[in-house]
């Protein structure tokens, strides 16, 4: 499993975070709002996890949004 972190960056307010969110990835309006302000806070968020071919497409569309995101091997607590 791969996750896709979102990186706070000085160009995109929240709400353009929230509207990206939304609108590629299908959060809803509390899960955005919620990760947006969490990549705020602490620099950065898990928005999505699952396959790697769904996090490459997922990273591509949110890249060409604008959005700072990284694709990261999900670490497997036992």
């Amino acid at each position: 499993m791969y996750e896709l972190i979102l990186f706070n960056d000085s160009k995109n307010s929240i709400e353009d975070v929230m509207i990206g969110l939304t609108e590629i990835l299908g959060h809803g309006n509390f899960q955005a709002e919620q990760c947006a302000c969490i990549t705020h806070h602490n620099g950065k968020c898990s928005i999505k996890i699952g396959k790697k071919q769904d996090m490459v497409k997922a990273c591509y569309s949110l890249m060409q949004y604008g959005l700072n995101v990284k694709i990261s091997k999900r670490q497997v607590i036992a």
